[in-house]
């Protein structure tokens, strides 16, 4: 750093850069000798639907195709997977989705050795370190967002109201999200507190992000062992009757921060890709609108996919599916910025948009080109 000494917080973050350095390392030593069961023909360039064809309608591939999707559980975030499985979707399309279950870790390096189609990931300083290193890897289809205004980000009471906060209230806080200062979440929480008074003078190192698993994070906060936290269904409900802390508003955005991966075993094969792509928009568009949880037949599905109690699941709130399939793309420039100044990003120059999301699949389903 030009002989500057590295801030003592700044150092706790250099292994992980480091770790998703390997990984993206490792997978440019692997991605060419993955095979993968996915058929299609040697499709380069993403099909459009016909002129007045519904982009969304059924294209049956002419060879029956396997995709393995790799997901970490069975989550609600997953239902236009597991419910186009269940209602048939796939089968329109002349597909069969193979799931496999497996911690996030493990996913990325298994899509670049071809062995997984296709994972479902956040805009993470490691999964562009990931990109960086394989240009067969981009973003390609959104996921899902939260629907309430009570899942987000909450402060604790080490914080003075929120009608009083000011930048400075986050000067040297301990804020916990899933990856810490790698997360989007962290780059939307400094964001937004910089439309605070005194805003301009709030650098994203002021705050001390921590990572942590997603349910453990309502404990944390309310044992006061941290000032700060994303917390998101169904974790949220051990925190809506508490007095220890309070929603900030506007601090968790609503546009997506996740996002499914295509990897280098469907190179070539984009006929294939958005077969998969349009049976989760079309799985989305026919169930998964509004409140689905009143639906009997939907909330039935989720019960039998998800394995767990209808009962339970119908108090939840619902993921949003946007119809609009927004990908919120044009955030990656300033997120990269924000990564660097953790030194969470090991590659050393920024990537374009294009680079990281083929905005192609979207642009077709959603009639854009």
């Amino acid at each position: 750093m030009n002989g500057t000494a590295r801030p003592p917080h700044l150092s706790r973050f250099r292994t992980r850069a480091m770790a998703a350095t390997l990984v993206a390392a490792a997978a440019l030593l692997s991605a060419c000798g993955g095979d993968s069961s996915a058929g299609g023909g040697d499709v380069t360039v993403v099909p459009t639907a016909a002129a007045g064809q519904d982009p969304l309608a059924p294209q049956a591939l002419k060879e029956r195709t396997t995709i393995k999707v790799g997901l970490s559980s069975k989550l609600e975030v997953y239902l236009p997977i597991l419910l186009g499985q269940e209602f048939g979707e796939f089968e329109k399309e002349n597909l069969e989705v193979q799931v496999e279950y497996m911690p996030p870790t493990d996913s990325p390096l298994l899509l670049t050795q071809g062995k997984l189609d296709i994972i479902y990931s956040g805009f993470t300083a490691g999964v562009l370190n990931l990109i960086s290193g394989n240009k067969s890897v981009r973003f390609a289809y959104p996921g899902g967002t939260v629907s309430s205004d009570t899942q987000g980000i909450y402060l604790t009471n080490a914080f003075p109201e929120i009608s009083a906060l000011t930048a400075a209230d986050f000067k040297g806080k301990k804020i916990m999200t899933s990856s810490g200062s790698a997360s989007s979440t962290s780059y939307f929480l400094w964001k937004k507190a910089t439309e605070l008074t005194g805003g301009d003078s709030l650098q994203p190192t002021d705050i001390n992000w921590e990572a942590s698993q997603l349910p453990e994070i309502p404990l944390i906060l309310k044992r006061g062992a941290a000032d700060g936290g994303q917390v998101i269904s169904p974790y949220h409900n051990q925190l809506l009757s508490e007095s220890c802390c309070k929603i900030f508003p506007g601090a968790y955005p609503k546009s997506p921060q996740t996002g499914y991966l295509v990897g280098p075993a469907l190179a070539g094969k984009k006929d294939v890709a958005l077969a998969f792509f349009r049976t989760l928009a079309r799985t989305e568009r026919t169930y998964l609108q509004g409140n689905y949880h009143d639906d009997a037949k939907v909330l039935e599905a989720m019960a039998k996919t998800m394995e767990q109690k209808s009962d339970v699941l119908a108090k939840g709130d619902p993921t949003v599916f946007g119809p609009a399939l927004e990908t919120n793309a044009n955030v990656f420039p300033d997120l990269q910025k924000f990564f660097r100044a953790f030194g969470d990003i090991s590659y050393p120059e920024d990537l374009p948009i294009e680079q990281i999301y083929d905005l192609d699949y979207v642009n077709t389903l959603t009639g854009k080109r």
